[in-house]
């Protein structure tokens, strides 16, 4: 906002110019330069000028400008008529050698004094919806140059192209040094119930340096500040004050930004840097409410490449009223985002607070280390982090975390989307419908968290030394490899809701839940098999389960259209299962549980589930499989260390073929998937 109205104000005050001029220096020059911005209906007058040696002394010059903003399409009784006007006031302007030539203007330096003045003002219906009003201090301006004002044509059909020729003689302009030492502003705006909301805002120190070739080397301000008075929610009144202690940006090619609009200009490289760095410090917002600090905010490497939509042609045909496709439209602005790309963006030192406005007691705070963002552009993301974060509640609540972070994004290829988008010009009825999916899904992304921390007020504490989920697809939005993992997560046992749970840790001597998990998915296109790889479950002082699988008949048809995926039992079949129970301490305190509940001895308890066990076994009829399963739980109990199943059928087994026979032969199943039962192998 504030940087919006510097350079309405440097458009105002005058670094424009007129090719095709006479050589002239001084009070001659300074004439032409009146004139020429005249062209774009700028108004300026001056009460006298005086020139000793090379140095011009121009007294009250005013600079006036005023257009209609009229509605876009055909104007009907009732729209209003919106007037945009602008005004500067210099009761003194000094300026060393300004002269003109067949290039333009130029001006070695030149001086505003410290009273001058400006106002921006946006009518309607006769009403100010908007004004702004302010006075700057220490202006000045050194080796600068700066072309005529070219013509600009008074064409309705081209609302937004017609203004590029002014904008493009950027490229010409020319400054050594830009600095204005303060500037003072007040804004009133008049929000849609008739009441004005100032805002005072104050800039100290800008300076811009080395602008040529449409390039800024170097823009910067120092102190910053904006207060604001506003009504709450509750009818309150609260004030907002925000600071910035300095702003600095390197490398700044706009000529580079309005190329991004006319993707055929000749000098527009397929990929370009548009800034080179972006640095604030101390961003600090306070309120009635709240208070939000920032030590460091920073944007590097911002990129640009040739769209492949002219957006000015669509701006055009929207804007004029004209007939327009709303799919060239949505088009047109998703291309000129993907046109952009940051190498890296952070935020560094992150505190934010709320507070009760009544009782002035904290609700909520949140320290962040560091927000950040790297390699974003039009195929992907790198990563997308935050780090050393902090949060607690007035109730009790605290969470951790050393890092949370989203990775290796890979985007959804452009040519879906912009498919979906010319299918579907005036938006879609259902948000999260399977056709958005397939256009918009990623192709690959991983999501990590490292030293999580969480408590609470019945609660001794959550940790999670390391989560990770990462997917890619080959058929989206379906994911063909899925990577699951879980490191060092610790729960209370208190804090489980099942009370059998509870009894079994508890007999285990078992306080805080310790778990580890793992899994790997992998389908492949070829062979149409799905690999299930160590499915891995840990509970310390319980035990472990492994499983595997292969799966085959999952034709890419099927993963292709999800919301039909009850079809794929004709074509799902089994080729190999594995399962493996490792125990470590779980076996024994079940047992011991459930004797002391049933008041018996654990032999008793043994004996009994062994019994229960054959009866079920017999409802199945396959005496022999009955008979190996029997043994295995024997030996195992007795010596309880690991317990394996496993399948691997001479051939794939369908599913329906398996579904068949749990109603009509139960009993081959195990015979049909040579189903084996090992205990302590």
């Amino acid at each position: 906002m504030m940087k919006r109205k510097l350079i309405l104000l440097a458009c105002a005050t005058g670094l424009l110019a007129s090719p095709g001029l006479a050589d002239e220096t001084g009070k001659a020059a300074f004439d032409s330069w009146l004139r020429s911005n005249a062209d774009i209906g700028l108004e300026m007058t001056y009460q006298s000028a005086e020139e000793s040696g090379d140095v011009l002394t121009v007294s009250g010059l005013d600079v006036s400008y005023s257009i209609i903003l009229e509605p876009t399409g055909a104007p009907s009784p009732d729209d209003d008529m919106a007037t945009l006007s602008l005004s500067v006031t210099a009761p003194l302007v000094k300026a060393a050698t300004f002269a003109s030539d067949a290039e333009g203007f130029s001006v070695q330096h030149l001086v505003l004094s410290d009273d001058t003045r400006f106002a921006i003002e946006v009518a309607s219906s006769g009403r100010a919806e908007y004004r702004v009003e302010g006075v700057i201090e220490g202006y000045e301006l050194r080796n600068a140059a700066w072309p005529d004002l070219p013509d600009i044509a008074k064409d309705p059909l081209r609302p937004v192209s017609r203004w590029m020729p002014l904008l493009e003689s950027f490229r010409d302009w020319r400054i050594e040094e830009y600095r204005i030492n303060r500037l003072e502003m007040t804004e009133w705006v008049t929000d849609p119930q008739g009441n004005i909301r100032p805002a005072k805002y104050e800039i100290q120190d800008t300076m811009l340096r080395d602008l040529r070739d449409g390039k800024i080397g170097e823009y910067s301000t120092g102190r910053s500040t904006q207060t604001v008075s506003f009504t709450g929610t509750g009818g309150q009144p609260l004030d907002l004050a925000v600071g910035i202690a300095s702003t600095r940006v390197r490398d700044y090619d706009v000529a580079g930004l309005l190329a991004l609009f006319q993707p055929e200009t000749a000098s527009m490289p397929d990929r370009s840097t548009m800034i080179g760095s972006i640095v604030m410090l101390g961003y600090n917002v306070r309120s009635d409410i709240f208070d939000w600090n920032i030590d460091r905010i920073a944007i590097e490497d911002v990129r640009v490449r040739r769209p492949q939509v002219n957006l000015l042609r669509v701006l055009d045909a929207a804007l004029s009223g004209t007939e327009s496709d709303a799919a060239d439209i949505a088009a047109g602005l998703f291309e000129m985002f993907r046109s952009l790309a940051v190498g890296r963006f952070s935020v560094d030192g992150i505190r934010l607070s709320f507070w009760d406005f009544e009782s002035a007691s904290s609700i909520f705070s949140i320290e962040l280390g560091q927000l950040l963002v790297s390699n974003l552009n039009s195929e992907g993301l790198r990563e997308l982090s935050l780090s050393s974060l902090k949060a607690n509640t007035a109730d009790g609540h605290d969470v951790r975390a050393g890092k949370l972070s989203i990775e290796d994004i890979e985007f959804a290829p452009y040519r879906a989307i912009e498919a979906f988008i010319r299918s579907n010009p005036d938006g879609v009825s259902e948000p999260f419908s399977l056709e958005i999916a397939r256009a918009f899904a990623p192709l690959s992304i991983s999501a990590s968290m490292r030293d999580f921390a969480g408590t609470g007020p019945d609660i001794t504490g959550i940790t999670v030394d390391e989560y990770f989920l990462g997917f890619e697809t080959a058929v989206p939005p379906v994911p063909t490899d899925i990577e699951i993992s879980l490191e060092g997560y610790e729960i209370p046992v208190s804090a489980l809701n099942g009370s059998d749970a509870k009894a079994l840790f508890a007999a285990a001597g078992i306080d805080r839940l310790h778990l580890s998990q793992s899994v790997l998915i992998h389908w492949d296109e070829q062979s149409e098999d799905v690999f299930i790889d160590n499915i891995e479950l840990e509970l310390e002082k319980i035990g472990r389960i492994r499983a595997s699988a292969q799966l085959g008949g999952v034709p890419r048809a099927i993963l292709e259209n999800p919301d039909r995926f009850e079809a794929i039992l004709a074509t799902l079949n089994i080729k190999a299962i594995e399962l493996e129970l490792t125990n470590e301490g779980g076996v024994e305190t079940a047992l011991h549980v459930a004797a002391a509940r049933q008041g018996m001895s654990e032999n008793q308890i043994i004996d009994v589930l062994l019994v229960e066990l054959a009866g079920a076994l017999r409802m199945i009829g396959n005496e022999a499989f009955a008979s190996k399963v029997l043994g295995a739980a024997e030996r195992f109990i007795a010596d309880p260390k690991t317990l394996r199943v496993s399948a691997y059928p001479p051939t794939p087994v369908p599913v329906l073929q398996i579904i068949a026979n749990v109603e009509i032969a139960p009993g081959s199943i195990p015979d049909i998937l040579d189903l084996q039962i090992e205990a302590n192998r």
